[in-house]
C-alpha cells in the first residue's frame, strides 16, 4: 500500500488474486474478460496484470482474425483464379472446393477437440492454399486440354499431368512423419513415373 505524503490517503495498492478451477484456455479467457469488465465499473483506476495475459488476449482475438483471414484468402484466391482461368464455372467449383476443405478441417478440429488458436488458424489458412493448388491446377489442365477430345480424355490428361506430383507429395508426407531409429537415417521412396 502506498500513501500520499501526508499519510492520509491511499494513492496506490496491490492486490493478489488467486483463482481456481481454470481448466483450459477458454475458461482463462472468460476469467480475463470478466475481470476487465468488473475493473471498468470501479470508480478508480485498476490495472490487471499477469505475465500470460497477452496470450489470453490472443485467444480473445483469434476467432475474429480467423474468420477475416479465411474470407479474405478465399476472395483473393477467387480473383487470382479468375485472372488465370477465365472460366466462371471453374472459379465457382474451385471456391466450392476451398470452402468444403475448410468446413472439413473445422469439423475434424471439433471432432478431435482442437480449440481455435493461432496454430489452428495457420492450419486453416494453409488448407486454403493446398485446396486451391490442386483444384486450380486440375481446372487449368482440364481447360487447356485439346477441345476436340471428350470429357474422359480431358480428365485423363489432368490425371496424367497431376497424378504423379500428388502421389509424390503424399509419399513425402509419409516419409517426413516417420520416427527414425537414428537421427541421420533417411529413407527415400522413389516413385517410377
Amino acid at each position: 500500500v502506498k500513501f500520499n505524503e501526508e499519510g492520509t490517503k491511499v494513492t496506490s495498492s496491490r492486490l493478489f488474486l488467486q483463482t481456481e478451477r481454470i481448466e483450459d484456455s477458454q475458461v482463462e479467457l472468460k476469467m480475463l474478460l470478466s475481470l476487465r469488465e468488473l475493473a471498468s465499473k470501479l470508480p478508480f483506476k485498476v490495472i490487471l496484470f499477469h505475465p500470460l495475459f497477452f496470450i489470453f488476449d490472443q485467444f480473445a482475438e483469434v476467432f475474429y482474425q480467423t474468420v477475416t483471414c479465411v474470407c479474405l484468402c478465399v476472395a483473393i484466391m477467387s480473383v487470382i483464379i479468375l485472372l488465370f482461368i477465365p472460366s466462371k464455372i471453374c472459379v465457382i467449383w474451385v471456391v466450392f472446393a476451398v470452402i468444403s476443405v475448410e468446413v472439413g478441417v473445422l469439423g475434424m478440429m471439433s471432432y478431435f477437440g482442437i480449440n481455435l488458436d493461432v496454430i489452428s488458424m495457420i492450419v486453416l489458412i494453409m488448407g486454403i492454399g493446398f485446396s486451391v493448388d490442386f483444384s486450380a491446377h486440375i481446372s487449368y489442365h482440364y481447360l487447356s486440354a485439346d477441345q476436340e477430345h471428350g470429357p474422359e480424355e480431358r480428365l485423363a490428361h489432368c490425371l496424367h499431368a497431376l497424378g504423379p506430383p500428388i502421389l509424390q507429395g503424399q509419399d513425402f508426407i509419409k516419409i517426413s512423419g516417420q520416427d527414425y531409429e537414428q537421427p541421420c537415417q533417411i529413407r527415400l521412396i522413389l516413385i517410377a513415373s
